[in-house]
């Protein structure tokens, strides 16, 4: 899955947002990223959405190389199971 990732550093205080594509062919959704930070080169952020009416947080972190944002998100497994760590990547378009 595509997601765009929209980030702004400005006065030392990142922002930012995320799109992911609609369910089942529905219109893209955008989030704004909360809990952000970037320092020595090291992103961090949160995105929080609601989902069935269940409050789900995805904690993201990763390292900046050049063009290039590589990290690990961290989201709730289904069904309250235990949050699986994945690898994101995010490139400069």
């Amino acid at each position: 899955m595509e997601i765009t990732l929209k980030l702004e550093l400005k006065d030392g205080s990142l922002s930012g947002s995320v799109t992911s594509p609609g369910r089942g062919g529905g219109d893209p959704t955008t989030t704004a990223i909360s809990d952000a930070s970037f320092k020595d080169d090291t992103v961090s952020f949160s995105v929080e959405r609601e989902f069935n009416g269940n409050k789900i947080v995805s904690k993201y972190t990763g390292k900046l190389a050049g063009d290039t944002i590589t990290g690990t998100l961290l989201a709730p497994g289904r069904g309250g199971a235990e949050p699986m760590p994945r690898e994101w990547i995010a490139k400069k378009g």
